[in-house]
């Protein structure tokens, strides 16, 4: 039997309150109003008949890599092309959201790096870096890339797996880029990072750590 009549709006409020001040969206509210198996879930936690399991889908590889201050604006689309120094495949979103981006100058920044423990979409691994740390620019990207022209080996994967960077277009909207080596040259894609696909086991995560 429903016990619809008993609750209050201020109750719903409440409620969508504290999952707001955990940085949750109204569409992960959604979910959970129309997912009836989460929802016990939950109440058994609450009624104390379960637990919440909370893992870390992130492993730190490496900190505090530094990529030199940019000195002068980084034209994207003079950069992120196809050449004789560098083989690059675009993916159709990459080249509507970022080619036309100009990124301004900046001091030097130090990156981390972490391996994706299990397949894992990007608000998962949003949340676990932090919301004032996951935002690298291209011009930081393509360092990486460049000084891995040819496939060599070095702080990016090159065995097929993602490097994922999270990086705003021309919009201001953050994206998530995803850099793999193809073999014979770099496949550079971008996604939204409300996209429901996830990201294989394996691959890295780059994070800024700070800005000196």
């Amino acid at each position: 039997m429903s016990n619809r009549n008993e609750f209050s709006a201020g109750c719903a409020a409440k409620l969508v309150g504290a999952i707001a001040d955990q940085c949750g969206t109204p569409e992960e509210v959604n979910i959970l109003a129309e997912d009836p198996v989460m929802i016990q879930g939950v109440l058994s936690v609450i009624r104390r008949f379960g637990k919440i399991v909370i893992t870390n889908i992130l492993q730190s590889i490496k900190q505090g890599i530094e990529i030199p201050a940019l000195t002068e604006p980084f034209v994207v689309k003079d950069h992120f092309v196809n050449g004789k120094e560098i083989t690059f495949y675009f993916g159709s979103n990459f080249t509507n959201w970022f080619l036309g981006q100009t990124v301004p100058t900046h001091q030097a920044v130090r990156l981390d790096v972490w391996k994706i423990t299990e397949n894992s979409r990007d608000d998962r691994i949003l949340s676990e870096i932090g919301s004032e740390k996951h935002e690298v620019t291209l011009d930081v990207v393509f360092t990486l890339v460049n000084n891995q022209s040819k496939g060599e080996d070095g702080i990016l994967l090159t065995n097929g797996y993602a490097n994922v960077f999270y990086v705003k277009d021309t919009a201001c909207v953050l994206r998530a880029v995803g850099v793999n080596w193809d073999g014979d040259g770099w496949f550079v894609n971008a996604c939204s990072v409300e996209n429901q696909g996830e990201w294989v086991e394996g691959g890295q995560v780059f994070s800024r750590n700070s800005v000196t």
